[in-house]
């Protein structure tokens, strides 16, 4: 009986992830910016933000936590974005300090609108975070690289505790 219910909730949850993983992803349609705010992580991140740069949606290209292989402003100068488009931001270790350390350089610059580039499956959260740090007179569009998002149950099972997580506000306490 009880590896009966086992299967029974592993099938369910496997279900609610695939019919709620959509929930999680928000694309809007790109629009001129001061700024594109690309966020660490996956390479595709930065090479959407690239293709965004040479379609002219911003004259400027914010990497967060640019100091990884796989994120480099060097990354980013080989997919065509000039070294004097690039601003750097080293220090950012989750989502919520990604916001938190971009809007000093953006208020720094004075710039009021921005693309924000992610995972698809990562801009629930990055809308929340964003939403809290910043005040209205800030504009952002959520442009993600479309990726497979079908694919890996585990991560998008991650990105839901990880939202629920950021939802409670303990983003300010643990690094999610």
């Amino acid at each position: 009986m009880r590896k009966v219910f086992f299967g029974l909730a592993t099938i369910g949850i496997f279900l609610l992830i695939c019919v709620q993983k959509p929930f999680l992803i928000i694309q809007e349609k790109p629009a001129r910016a001061d700024v594109i705010i690309v966020l660490s992580g996956d390479q595709k991140r930065l090479e959407k933000a690239a293709a965004l740069y040479e379609q002219g949606y911003a004259p400027y290209v914010l990497l967060s936590k640019s100091d990884t292989k796989r994120f480099s402003v060097e990354k980013a100068v080989k997919l065509g974005v000039p070294r004097g488009r690039i601003i750097e931001e080293k220090h950012a270790t989750s989502t919520y300090t990604n916001a938190l350390y971009t809007k000093k350089l953006l208020e720094r610059r004075q710039f009021q609108t921005a693309i924000v580039v992610s995972s698809d499956y990562h801009m629930q959260r990055v809308r929340l975070v964003f939403e809290r740090v910043y005040d209205k007179s800030y504009h952002f569009l959520y442009v993600p690289y479309e990726g497979k998002w079908w694919g890996d149950m585990k991560q998008t099972l991650e990105e839901y505790i990880k939202l629920v997580g950021y939802k409670l506000g303990l983003y300010r306490f643990l690094d999610l």
